[in-house]
């Protein structure tokens, strides 16, 4: 009897100790795996990896330094730009230059781990030069609110602030999807959109502020023309019969001739029958969380348009 117990318990004894051996082991390969696994980005397309999450960051635009503090790494900016100025703490940031032109000599002595640009904006010869030094860039390209939230997230991944960096993305996709549900079905109305009065500028289809014309049930008059950013004669404007005008401008309501005093030089014999309004441009000029805010302006401002047919 003895005998037996024991021979069948010899096998059973064996094959648990192969496959404790085997769960350990597989337990040390996932977690060497895991520390020495790179952080892989994909930055518009085009990918770079990261051996760890970065430290010091510069960033190239006002909208970059937003977006960093968004994805919970504020504190990881070592030197920025000028007019970045939000959220507040932005201000204290040490200044390195302004969005077209910066003192790489600084730049070179900061030593950042990565520079956040703006790939439209900065000085590309200044950046390729930098690039050639082996500084390791993130170049950030919105043109739409998916943009906006894959930037954050990336910058997150980059700075090892995921979980902060995935709920602010999440929670500016539930803004403007609310938005998009609420108002992208009804009445359209035609807009002008007056990005600068002097000289008249206006902005087409590839901009990212066509897109939240668009949800909100707008047509860009200017949607069409082969210019980001064209500039507009009133012959023209007045030829595309918006139904409303929207000026970005930053100031109190009585002054609202101001934004709009190009509206002068309109000859007696034409006339301009839209309904005129003014923006806060912080909330629609920069492609960041603060957009989803600027797009319900917009939206609502759309709605009063409505309201009065």
């Amino acid at each position: 009897m003895f005998i037996t117990t024991t021979r069948l318990l010899h096998p059973f004894i064996n094959t648990g100790l192969i496959f404790s051996s085997f769960a350990i082991l597989l337990l040390l390969v996932f977690i060497q795996s895991t520390l020495a696994e790179p952080i892989i980005i994909n930055n518009n397309g085009a990918t770079f990896t990261l051996n760890k999450p970065i430290n010091k960051i510069i960033t190239l635009s006002p909208h970059a330094t937003e977006l960093v503090f968004s994805a919970g790494a504020g504190e990881n900016i070592i030197a920025t730009v000028e007019y970045s100025d939000y959220p507040e703490r932005a201000k204290r940031i040490p200044r390195i230059g302004n969005a077209y032109s910066i003192n790489i000599e600084k730049i070179i002595s900061l030593n950042p781990d990565i520079i956040i640009a703006w790939s439209k904006g900065n000085n590309l010869k200044e950046i390729s030069k930098l690039q050639k030094l082996g500084f390791k860039f993130y170049f950030s390209d919105i043109k739409n609110f998916k943009n906006i939230s894959n930037d954050i997230k990336n910058i997150g991944l980059i700075a090892g602030s995921e979980k902060v960096s995935r709920n602010a993305a999440e929670q500016f996709d539930r803004k403007i999807n609310i938005l998009r549900t609420t108002y992208s079905h009804k009445k359209k109305v035609s807009v002008f959109y007056q990005l600068w009065h002097d000289p008249l500028m206006t902005i087409n289809k590839t901009h990212f502020i066509h897109n939240s014309i668009s949800l909100c049930g707008g047509i860009n008059v200017f949607a069409n023309s082969p210019v980001q950013i064209p500039l507009v004669n009133i012959e023209s404007l007045i030829n595309a019969n918006p139904d409303v005008i929207i000026a970005a401008y930053k100031d109190s309501p009585e002054k609202i001739n101001t934004a709009f005093n190009w509206t002068k030089n309109i000859p007696l014999a034409m006339s301009l029958g839209s309904d005129f309004f003014t923006l806060d441009p912080d909330f629609l000029h920069r492609p960041t969380v603060r957009l989803a805010k600027g797009t319900k302006s917009l939206c609502e401002t759309l709605d009063k348009h409505r309201h009065k047919l």
